[in-house]
Formats: structure tokens, sequence, C-alpha cells
């Protein structure tokens, strides 16, 4: 029974090597198949930066230069696509604080006007007053130095 089972341990272990060693040497088959893609793709990559170019022949160097000018059109495209969203929010930008700067300058016109109106009618008011008490009964058009001022309100006194 011992001797059963120890060849059979064997048989198995045997067995299991040669399994090994099989897929050692399809593995080697598959990465050897892997290494020449990727040497492949190593090449093209370097044609395509414009190395290792010797050795092609016109029909390969037409295709690769197709190849470029497509490459070279999306990256153009792409750019081309930051800059227009760039200025897209530039112009969303600078009209939103355009917008805020109208605004704050209707607000201070509306302010000065305000205040211009109430200075001219306190100037108006007190140049008035200073007309009347100034003309001492006289007519204001007999008086030159007199303001136009309250000849405008109409203040005119006849003694």
């Amino acid at each position: 029974m011992i001797q059963i089972i120890q060849k059979l341990k064997m048989h198995t272990e045997g067995s299991s090597r040669f399994r090994q060693i099989l897929q050692n040497q399809e593995g080697g088959d598959n990465n050897g198949a892997t290494s020449k893609e990727l040497s492949a793709l190593t090449l093209e990559l370097k044609q395509l930066n414009g190395e290792e170019l010797q050795g092609l022949g016109m029909n390969e160097l037409a295709r690769l230069e197709r190849v470029v000018e497509s490459a070279l059109g999306r990256v153009v495209k792409k750019k081309n696509d930051l800059l227009m969203s760039e200025i897209s929010k530039m112009k969303t930008r600078a009209c939103s604080d355009l917008n805020l700067y109208e605004i704050q300058l209707e607000e201070e016109n509306a302010m000065l006007k305000q205040l211009a109106e109430n200075t001219r009618n306190t100037a108006e008011l007190g140049s008035s007053v200073e007309s009347i008490t100034n003309s001492g009964g006289r007519c204001l058009d007999d008086d030159r130095s007199v303001s136009d001022t309250a000849l405008k309100l109409g203040y005119v006194l006849h003694l």
C-alpha cells in the first residue's frame, strides 16, 4: 500500500512538473508574441515621432504622414475647442462685470443728480432772498449788480 501511494505521489509530482514545463513553454511563446508586438508598437511610436525612418518606402512614409496629419488635426481641433470655451467664459464674466459696473454708475449718477438738484435749489433760494434783501425795494432791472436768478424766479418789486 505504501509503495502504491509513493508511486502515485511521484506520478502526480512528475505530471505537475510536466504541466509546469508546458505552461512555461506556452507562456514563453505567448511572451514572445507579446514581446514582438511591444517591439512593433515601440518602433511605430518612434516613427510617429520622426525617428528610425530609415528603411521605410514611399508608401510607408505616405501612410505615416497621413497618420501624423490626422493626429495633428485632432489636436488642433481640441485646442480650438478649449480656446473657444475659454473665450466664452471670459465674455460671460466680462458681461457680468460690465452689468455690475453699469448698475454702480447708474446709482452714482442718480445720487449726483440728486445732490446737484439739492445744491441748485439751495443756491437759488439763498440767491433770491439775498437779491430781495439787497435791492432795498428798488426794481431789480435797474440794479446791474444783482443776480439774474431773481429775475428768472420772477421776483420783481415795484415801489
